[in-house]
């Protein structure tokens, strides 16, 4: 069985975040997948949050993923292989006003996740958004273990690598 390895840090500081993630890859047995689901999920407006609840909604959103991305990187390319997968959601699709720095955050990562991807391919890295397209609700379509085995799923692809997968509730 497989080692898992996990980490308490305060992703809203890329500081301390790095931090952390280093604990993990400097070691040897570093880990070769991530999952990184990370965000402010309060609702809030554009036009009347502060300069420093975005920046901090920016921060867990999508620089934390990159961060993580950066720190695992070297460690996964002298392996010769690695999966970063991020938490993408529907608001990137559907952006709601209510909800402004979800839906900034996930369009965001998406692109972030897909500029990394196109970086570390060439190091047999997989980089990919598995966008939850829905409200995670246990004993619904989008019950957390449901979406858990898609990330499963997905980890252990055999097939052609993609940018985006996507958890519809199907």
């Amino acid at each position: 069985m497989p080692t898992i390895n996990t980490i308490a840090a305060d992703a809203s500081d890329p500081d301390d975040l790095g931090a952390r993630m280093k604990e993990l890859y400097l070691g040897k047995d570093a880990p070769g997948v991530i999952v990184y689901n990370a965000v402010i999920g309060a609702p809030d407006r554009l036009l009347s949050s502060s300069v420093a609840h975005l920046q901090a909604a920016y921060s867990v959103d999508v620089i934390g993923a990159i961060v993580v991305t950066q720190v695992a990187a070297p460690a996964m390319r002298a392996a010769g292989f690695g999966t970063i997968l991020v938490t993408g959601g529907g608001f990137a699709d559907h952006p709601i006003p209510a909800l402004a720095t979800v839906s900034l955050g996930k369009a965001a990562l998406r692109s972030a996740a897909t500029m990394l991807g196109a970086d570390l391919e060439p190091d047999g890295i997989r980089v990919a958004t598995l966008t939850i397209a829905g409200q995670i609700v246990a004993g619904t379509f989008f019950d957390p273990e449901r979406i858990a085995e898609r990330y499963w799923e997905v980890v252990h692809l055999d097939g052609p690598w993609q940018a985006e997968f996507r958890f519809t509730g199907e």
